[in-house]
Parts: C-alpha cells; structure tokens; sequence
C-alpha cells in the first residue's frame, strides 16, 4: 500500500545528516531549555526502567521518546525506526505489495485519501474519505501510521476484511485481495481529437520518461486530428520533488515552477525550468484536479497555471503545501521532518490552501452528486500547520442526482467529460484569433 502520509513530498538526504547540526549560540552558551528537557527524559526514562511493572527494553523507550516528540508537531512529522525506514525506501523501487491505497491518519484514525488506479483498494470499491475502523473484525487505531500499515500489509494473495464508516452510511465490510503492484505512474488513450493523460502518482522515478513516451504514442495514433491535451491529476497524492519539476519541464519551456521558503536560509529556493521541452508544442492544455491531489500535484497545476500554459479544471484540490526532509540516524532509522513551505510562481501559498480551478465541476460518482464538503483536505487534518477553526458541515440536500449526457446515456466521469469540452473550446478561440472580422 502506499503511504500517503510521507510520500507526498520528501526530500532524502544522505550526506551531511542534520541531526549532527549544531547552531551557534552566542556567546557559546548552550540553550538551557535543550538540556532541560533532555535530562526530564533521561530521568523519566531512567524511572520507567527501574519501576514500570514490567521490564522495558531502552530502544523501546528511545523510539517511544522520538515518535512523540516528532508526531506532536504536524501530520507529515515522525520518526521512522530501522524496518520501517527500509519499507519507506522501498515504496520508491516501482513495486511493492499491498492494497494500493494513500492513507493518513486522523485522531488516531485511519483515513483514506485515494485508492490508486486499477489497485485491489479502487476495485473492492474504497472511495476517498472513507474511515477504516475495523480490520479482520478487530479495532483499528492508532496514533502511528506506521503501525497502521503493519496490519494492513501482508503476503501477496492474502485476504484482509475492512470494516469502514463512510458518510451517511452505516458501518461495512469490504474483503481486499493484498497483491504486487507494479507502479506505472503514466497512462494514456485518444478521447476523439484530445490526447488524455493520466499520472497516478510521482514516485517513480521513471514518471517524466512515461509522459513522454505517452504524448509520442498519442501524437502517433491522432496523426493531424489532434486539439489539445488534457492532464489528470485527480487523486494524485503527490510523491518526488524532482519528478514534479520534471513534468512541468514536459510542458514548459521556462519559467519559475516553485517557490521553497523555510526557518534556514538553506531550505530557501527558487525552482525553474531554463530549458524545457514544451513536448506538446504549444497545444493547449487543461489540468484535471480534486480534493486527492495533494503536494507534487498542486505544483505542476500551479506552475503551469501560473505561467500560462494550461487551465485548470474540476475542484479544489488538497491543499499539502509543506516538504519534508528525511535524515538519516546512526541507528538505521530516520527523522522525517517538516522544513518548509512551498508557493506557486504567483507567490500563492499552497499550505491549506490548495489550488482553486480556473472552471470548477463538480464530479459524479457512481452516478451521485459528489458534495464538496465531504472531502477530505490536508486542512482537516489534526495539527495541521496554519490549521483553522473547523465547523460541522450540514447536509442540506440528501437526494441523489443522475447525470445524463445529451442523448440520456448515463455519464460515469463527468468531471473528465467537462474537460475535454473546455480543452476544445481553447482550441477554436485560438484558432480564431488574429482572424479579420466578417461583416454579413
């Protein structure tokens, strides 16, 4: 399964560890509130050892220590201990197994942010937003997204039962089929005379290529009947740094992408793209989002939006604006830690946020009128940085809407039907500028 939780965006670093920093202090004094608090850990550690009614083991106290330490300051901050650190590396080799879900947690609750395309989570039929409450008829909590994981994985071919609240729904059970899943971060297909470019998710480090490969393919099968592209992002939680700026080099042939802006002076910069590719040749383009994209796609949506190459489509989207750095410890573990904030070229800041569509529609799914207000947004979560006071939403229209196109078949992706309408429409108003006026 992936882990939304930390891959969203995150930078490793493996040379000069932060964890050996050392600030100055002026006059070489050292912070007194560092040492005070270290030596009440010490000394609680100390009375747990001697005390406690059973005998405690002091890696255990070490990581209990740093994972609250680090949980406490924000929903993407944790300390990742030796075997969880290796699993975190291993999302990044293009194939793991699990259920294919982005996942955060939530008071203690394990929230779903999207099920990946084609993954057993999309297929049994786990939907963004839905609450996992039970697993294999037992109680799942916890205020580690780690230990969520632990029950949730297991050997390929094995079943797990999920039991799941979903809004206005009584609690039930789903049967998930745990399997290899290969991460092919690109698809594509002709929708008529729109070339449709989907990205799953910027993890692999094969994304760019992939993109490229898809806009040779549809360039191929479209011959001259081709108008524009349309790029979907929709669920997309996010993934590598260097693989979102990477796609926008896809699409631009410079410009500023991003803005990083932190504590340091170190963690301040600026991200552009001098030589780009522009590999659909000035076509337009319109970006598809929602409430699951998240991180490394609210930047591509924003940085092309910014710099006038595409329009953006659909609903707002997550709003995870932050990056985070992950250092790794003597011990085998790591910290992951959040550093800094990101902005669009336009200086909008991405942090709760998101990214507002230039034309917003609102999806249907499964043929309902899906209500905006029950999303799930990097806003909602607890701890959130520059978290706002939140109210209960109402439900002030509990009926179901069928959407229909003009000849009354049943529409199942609105939202991407909309979008190739108004990647059409960008097309004739371009073809007919500089054009003389007629006169009848």
């Amino acid at each position: 399964m992936r882990i939304f939780y930390h891959l969203l965006l995150t930078l490793l670093l493996l040379v000069q560890p932060l964890w050996a920093d050392k600030k100055e202090e002026k006059n070489g004094e050292v912070d007194n509130g560092l040492k005070d608090a270290a030596g009440l850990i010490y000394g609680v550690s100390d009375l747990v050892k001697r005390r406690y009614v059973e005998e405690v083991e002091a890696k255990e106290l070490l990581t209990g220590a740093l994972k609250g330490m680090l949980s406490g300051l924000d929903p993407h901050s944790n300390y990742l201990p030796p075997e969880r650190f290796k699993m975190s590396k291993d999302e990044y080799s293009g194939s793991y197994v699990g259920l294919g879900i982005e996942i955060t947690m939530e008071n203690g609750a394990v929230k779903v942010i999207s099920p990946m395309d084609g993954s057993p989570a999309a297929k049994a039929g786990l939907k963004p937003g839905d609450l996992i409450i039970m697993t294999d008829g037992k109680p799942f909590a916890s205020d580690d997204i780690y230990d969520a994981v632990d029950r949730l994985r297991g050997k390929a071919g094995s079943k797990i039962r999920l039991t799941i609240r979903r809004k206005f729904k009584a609690p039930f059970d789903i049967t998930v089929t745990r399997k290899r899943i290969k991460v092919h971060p690109v698809k594509w297909k002709l929708e008529g005379d729109i070339g449709y470019l989907r990205i799953r998710d910027f993890a692999a480090r094969t994304t760019k290529d992939e993109l490229l490969s898809a806009i040779k393919k549809i360039k191929s099968e479209a011959k001259d009947n081709l108008k524009g592209y349309v790029l979907d992002l929709r669920n997309n939680g996010g993934g590598l740094l260097d693989q979102g700026i990477d796609v926008c080099d896809v699409f631009l042939k410079k410009g500023v992408v991003l803005e990083v802006k932190g504590r340091t002076e170190d963690m301040g910069e600026i991200h552009k793209v001098d030589d780009g590719i522009d590999a659909i040749k000035g076509k337009p383009l319109v970006v598809l989002i929602n409430s699951g994209s998240a991180s490394a796609s609210e930047i591509v949506a924003g940085a092309l939006r910014d710099n006038g190459r595409a329009v953006i489509v659909g609903e707002k989207s997550f709003g995870k604006g932050s990056i985070q750095v992950v250092v790794p410890l003597p011990n085998g573990g790591a910290v992951k830690m959040t550093v800094a904030l990101f902005y669009t070229p336009k200086g909008v800041k991405i942090q709760q946020n998101g990214i507002v569509p230039d034309v917003e529609i609102k999806q249907i799914e499964n043929l309902n009128i899906h209500k905006e207000k029950y999303t799930l947004r990097e806003a909602d979560l607890d701890k959130s940085i520059g978290n706002a006071k939140k109210g209960k939403a109402e439900d002030d229209d509990d009926d179901d809407d069928e959407a229909v196109d003009g000849e009354g078949k049943k529409i199942e992706d609105y939202q991407l039907l909309r979008a190739l309408d108004v990647c059409r429409a960008i097309s004739v108003y371009a073809a007919h500028q500089g054009e003389p006026t007629k006169k009848s």
